[in-house]
Protein backbone atom coordinates (compact mmCIF):
# COMPACT_ATOMS: atom_id res chain seq x y z
CA UNK A 1 0.00 0.00 0.00
CA UNK A 2 1.34 3.35 -1.04
CA UNK A 3 0.33 6.63 0.62
CA UNK A 4 0.51 9.70 -1.52
CA UNK A 5 1.01 13.32 -0.46
CA UNK A 6 -2.72 13.99 -0.60
CA UNK A 7 -3.44 11.04 1.70
CA UNK A 8 -0.87 12.21 4.25
CA UNK A 9 -2.18 15.80 4.12
CA UNK A 10 -5.75 14.59 4.56
CA UNK A 11 -4.69 12.41 7.52
CA UNK A 12 -2.96 15.36 9.23
CA UNK A 13 -5.99 17.60 8.67
CA UNK A 14 -8.35 14.97 10.11
CA UNK A 15 -6.07 14.43 13.13
CA UNK A 16 -5.96 18.18 13.75
CA UNK A 17 -9.76 18.43 13.42
CA UNK A 18 -10.24 15.51 15.85
CA UNK A 19 -7.87 17.12 18.40
CA UNK A 20 -9.64 20.50 18.10
CA UNK A 21 -13.02 18.81 18.56
CA UNK A 22 -11.83 16.97 21.68
CA UNK A 23 -10.52 20.21 23.21
CA UNK A 24 -13.73 22.05 22.35
CA UNK A 25 -15.97 19.31 23.79
CA UNK A 26 -13.75 18.72 26.83
CA UNK A 27 -13.48 22.36 27.89
CA UNK A 28 -16.23 23.41 30.31
CA UNK A 29 -18.49 26.18 29.16
CA UNK A 30 -17.71 29.45 30.88
CA UNK A 31 -20.66 31.37 32.11
CA UNK A 32 -21.36 34.51 30.18
CA UNK A 33 -20.06 37.71 31.64
CA UNK A 34 -22.78 39.64 33.43
CA UNK A 35 -23.26 43.27 32.46
CA UNK A 36 -21.96 45.62 35.12
CA UNK A 37 -24.30 48.38 36.27
CA UNK A 38 -23.03 51.75 37.46
CA UNK A 39 -24.72 54.22 39.78
CA UNK A 40 -23.39 57.50 41.14
CA UNK A 41 -23.32 59.05 44.58
CA UNK A 42 -22.64 62.79 44.82
CA UNK A 43 -21.16 64.57 47.82
CA UNK A 44 -21.80 68.30 47.29
CA UNK A 45 -19.30 71.08 47.87
CA UNK A 46 -19.65 73.10 51.05
CA UNK A 47 -17.98 76.14 52.53
CA UNK A 48 -15.10 75.35 54.87
CA UNK A 49 -13.21 77.64 57.23
CA UNK A 50 -9.52 77.66 58.10
CA UNK A 51 -8.49 74.63 60.22
CA UNK A 52 -12.03 73.29 59.99
CA UNK A 53 -12.87 69.63 59.32
CA UNK A 54 -15.97 68.76 57.32
CA UNK A 55 -17.51 65.29 57.13
CA UNK A 56 -20.17 64.55 54.54
CA UNK A 57 -21.89 61.26 53.93
CA UNK A 58 -24.42 59.84 51.57
CA UNK A 59 -26.03 56.40 51.41
CA UNK A 60 -26.86 54.12 48.50
CA UNK A 61 -28.94 50.95 48.37
CA UNK A 62 -30.01 48.96 45.34
CA UNK A 63 -33.83 48.97 45.35
CA UNK A 64 -34.44 45.73 43.45
CA UNK A 65 -32.59 43.08 45.43
CA UNK A 66 -29.23 41.64 46.40
CA UNK A 67 -26.19 42.81 44.43
CA UNK A 68 -22.46 42.20 44.39
CA UNK A 69 -20.45 45.41 44.56
CA UNK A 70 -17.48 44.65 42.33
CA UNK A 71 -15.75 48.02 42.22
CA UNK A 72 -15.85 51.79 42.47
CA UNK A 73 -14.25 54.91 41.10
CA UNK A 74 -14.03 58.40 42.51
CA UNK A 75 -13.43 61.98 41.53
CA UNK A 76 -12.08 63.93 44.53
CA UNK A 77 -10.68 67.32 43.51
CA UNK A 78 -9.53 68.50 46.98
CA UNK A 79 -6.02 67.17 47.82
CA UNK A 80 -6.54 66.71 51.57
CA UNK A 81 -9.91 64.97 51.16
CA UNK A 82 -10.47 61.27 51.82
CA UNK A 83 -13.48 59.25 50.66
CA UNK A 84 -14.26 55.85 52.16
CA UNK A 85 -16.90 53.42 50.95
CA UNK A 86 -18.34 51.72 54.03
CA UNK A 87 -20.55 48.63 54.00
CA UNK A 88 -22.59 46.82 56.64
CA UNK A 89 -22.41 44.86 58.85
CA UNK A 90 -19.88 46.28 61.25
CA UNK A 91 -19.13 49.34 59.13
CA UNK A 92 -16.50 47.62 56.96
CA UNK A 93 -14.39 49.94 54.78
CA UNK A 94 -14.29 48.20 51.40
CA UNK A 95 -12.63 51.01 49.41
CA UNK A 96 -10.76 54.19 50.30
CA UNK A 97 -9.26 56.98 48.17
CA UNK A 98 -7.34 60.20 48.77
CA UNK A 99 -8.14 63.28 46.69
CA UNK A 100 -6.07 65.70 44.71
CA UNK A 101 -6.22 64.22 41.24
CA UNK A 102 -8.51 65.10 38.39
CA UNK A 103 -8.01 61.57 37.11
CA UNK A 104 -10.69 58.96 37.80
CA UNK A 105 -9.07 55.75 39.02
CA UNK A 106 -11.42 52.77 39.20
CA UNK A 107 -10.68 50.01 41.70
CA UNK A 108 -12.12 46.51 41.50
CA UNK A 109 -12.20 43.37 43.59
CA UNK A 110 -10.27 40.44 42.05
CA UNK A 111 -12.09 38.50 39.32
CA UNK A 112 -15.11 36.44 40.35
CA UNK A 113 -15.41 38.22 43.69
CA UNK A 114 -17.34 41.14 45.15
CA UNK A 115 -19.02 42.41 48.29
CA UNK A 116 -22.56 41.05 48.75
CA UNK A 117 -24.96 43.86 49.58
CA UNK A 118 -28.31 42.39 50.59
CA UNK A 119 -31.61 44.08 49.84
CA UNK A 120 -32.22 46.90 52.32
CA UNK A 121 -28.54 47.24 53.30
CA UNK A 122 -26.84 50.51 52.42
CA UNK A 123 -23.39 51.52 51.31
CA UNK A 124 -22.17 54.77 52.81
CA UNK A 125 -19.73 57.15 51.15
CA UNK A 126 -17.94 59.15 53.83
CA UNK A 127 -16.09 62.28 52.69
CA UNK A 128 -13.68 63.91 55.16
CA UNK A 129 -11.58 67.00 54.51
CA UNK A 130 -9.55 69.23 56.83
CA UNK A 131 -8.75 72.70 55.54
CA UNK A 132 -5.15 73.71 56.23
CA UNK A 133 -5.36 76.88 54.14
CA UNK A 134 -7.65 79.88 53.91
CA UNK A 135 -11.44 79.58 54.00
CA UNK A 136 -12.94 78.19 50.82
CA UNK A 137 -14.92 75.25 49.41
CA UNK A 138 -14.62 71.50 49.95
CA UNK A 139 -15.14 70.87 46.19
CA UNK A 140 -17.23 67.76 46.94
CA UNK A 141 -16.76 64.35 45.36
CA UNK A 142 -18.38 61.89 43.00
CA UNK A 143 -18.43 58.15 43.72
CA UNK A 144 -19.41 55.58 41.09
CA UNK A 145 -20.52 52.14 42.30
CA UNK A 146 -20.02 49.15 39.96
CA UNK A 147 -22.30 46.19 40.72
CA UNK A 148 -23.97 43.09 39.29
CA UNK A 149 -27.17 41.35 40.42
CA UNK A 150 -26.53 38.57 42.94
CA UNK A 151 -29.21 36.36 41.38
CA UNK A 152 -27.52 34.03 38.92
CA UNK A 153 -23.97 34.78 40.04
Amino acid sequence: MHLGRNDIGLGIALAWLAAATLVWVGTPDRSRMRPVSIEAMTLPSQKIGTSETVKLETDWAHPQGDVYVVGWSTHIPAPPAVVSLIAPPGETVIFRAVGGSSEIKPQFFPGSSGFLLKRGEQLRALYTVTNTGPAGETHGAIVLIYFVPAHGN
